[in-house]
């Protein structure tokens, strides 16, 4: 995805928790092949980290006008198995820190600005099984908060 809006003209924010390499990979085929883009930490489960991610977007390569919230925690558990721990990362990485960067994009445009969010999901929404609870109730939660996102931005426009 990074790539090809590369390849489309935009400029793009690498993010990463802890593969710093792999990010800097993203990073470097990106300015290659003639793009901008720069790589940037954050631990999704800290939000003062989350807060401060798009700002230090915005001052270093200007407005963010797309995110793509694509980062997520999936690991197997159980209604049985899940414990408080595996229950926090998993609402706190796919579901918090998408609405917490999702405010912060719109904090952070102008009034001639506008921008798409992008909230990536998968089958396990509609295709429940018992092998992945915690994950997919957080996936479950986010396609409701993309629903709501979009229907707020409906009824500004209205």
């Amino acid at each position: 995805i990074a790539l090809s809006l590369a390849q489309s003209g935009w400029c793009v924010a690498v993010h990463f928790g802890t593969s710093a390499a792999a990010a800097g990979e993203a990073v470097k085929e990106i300015v290659t092949g003639g793009g901008k883009a720069k790589a940037f930490q954050a631990n999704l489960t800290n939000e003062r980290e989350v807060t401060g991610l798009i700002p230090a977007v915005t001052k270093t390569l200007g407005p963010v006008t797309c995110l793509i919230n694509n980062a997520s925690v999936f690991e197997t558990d159980s209604v049985l198995s899940t414990t408080r721990e595996t229950w926090d990362a998993h609402m706190e990485v796919n579901l918090r820190a998408p609405f917490v960067l999702s405010q912060a994009l719109v904090d952070n445009l102008s009034k001639l600005e506008t921008a798409n969010i992008i909230n990536m999901l998968d089958q396990r929404v509609l295709n429940l099984t018992p092998h992945f609870a915690s994950y997919t109730i957080s996936k479950a939660a986010l396609w409701t908060l993309t629903k709501t996102l979009a229907s707020e931005c409906n009824h500004r426009e209205n």
